[in-house]
C-alpha cells in the first residue's frame, strides 16, 4: 500500500520555496542553492512508496528556481538548457526516500 503527499501541503510548500526564491532572488547563486539544498533534504524527510509526490516536488522547486533566477534583471539570464548544465554542474539533491519499512 503506497502513501501519497497531501495536494494541500504540497502546494503549501511549493508557495513558500516561491515566496522564499522571490525575497532571495538577490543573493548568489551559490547562496541559493545551499539554501535550497538544505530545503530540499528537509522535505525529503519523508515515509516510503511517497516517491512521486517527492520526485514532482523536486521538478517543481527547478522550474520555480529557473523562473526567479531569471527575474533579476531586466533582460533573461539564462535559457532552460544552460540552467540544466548548471544544475549538472552543482546538483540539487535527488529525491530520495529516508526512512524505510524496518
Amino acid at each position: 500500500m503506497g502513501r501519497k503527499t497531501d495536494s494541500k501541503r504540497l502546494s503549501r510548500a511549493l508557495k513558500a520555496i516561491g515566496q522564499w526564491c522571490r525575497e532571495n532572488r538577490h543573493r548568489a547563486k551559490g547562496d541559493q542553492h545551499r539554501e535550497l539544498s538544505a530545503k530540499l533534504r528537509g522535505y525529503y524527510y519523508g515515509i516510503p512508496l511517497n516517491y512521486a509526490s517527492i520526485g514532482l516536488y523536486y521538478q517543481q522547486v527547478k522550474r520555480i528556481w529557473f523562473k526567479w533566477m531569471n527575474r533579476r534583471s531586466a533582460k533573461v539570464s539564462q535559457n532552460w538548457h544552460a540552467f540544466g548544465e548548471y544544475l549538472r554542474n552543482v546538483p540539487l539533491p535527488e529525491p530520495k526516500i529516508i526512512h524505510s519499512w524496518n
